[in-house]
């Protein structure tokens, strides 16, 4: 998967920092959703990986049929 990072940059590449802030909010809602977690210790590998899937699919749609 990704590096964050670079799921930023394309989306930003994509849509602005209006589509990186959407996605990041759409992700942060749907990795609290599916995987709650209370910030302690580590956060679980589940939940990143929601995190990032959300991030892949918004610069997947964002890019349009040609970049993908």
């Amino acid at each position: 998967m990704a590096s964050a990072r670079r799921l930023r940059l394309a989306l930003a590449l994509c849509g602005g920092d209006e589509l990186v802030d959407d996605a990041r909010t759409e992700a942060s809602w749907y990795a609290d959703l599916l995987h709650p977690w209370d910030g302690r210790g580590c956060e679980p590998d589940a939940r990143v990986h929601a995190w990032l899937s959300i991030l892949l699919a918004r610069r997947t749609v964002a890019a349009g049929p040609l970049e993908r």
